[in-house]
């Protein structure tokens, strides 16, 4: 059961991620608790090229199961920061999308 979250940077904690971390754990573990979560990627300025990477969330049949079993696509936003913004970072928003191989559980 995959899930998207932020990895926030230190020292300064900001409230835009620059990165994502697409993660899973056992449905199981979810129902009943216990196991631990596994990071099958991240989605980050070496991967998009933008300075931001935020608000992700995962394509979902509308019985909210993923597409399919073994992938995950995940729609996010990039936008600019500081410097590298022509203007205000607002007006640099687009929305992206990318498709992955979820790993065999462990």
């Amino acid at each position: 059961m995959p899930c998207v979250s932020s990895i926030p940077t230190l020292p300064t904690i900001r409230l835009i991620s620059a990165s994502l971390q697409v993660v899973s754990i056992a449905g199981v573990n979810v129902r009943i608790g216990g196991g631990r979560w596994r990071v099958e990627g991240e989605i980050g300025p070496k991967l998009t090229g933008a300075a931001r990477n935020h608000n992700a969330g995962i394509a979902r049949t509308p019985h909210g199961m993923l597409l399919a079993t073994d992938s995950v696509r995940v729609v996010f936003a990039v936008s600019c920061a500081g410097a590298g913004c022509n203007g205000r970072a607002e007006w640099s928003y687009d929305v992206w999308a990318i498709q992955g191989t979820l790993s065999a559980a462990r």
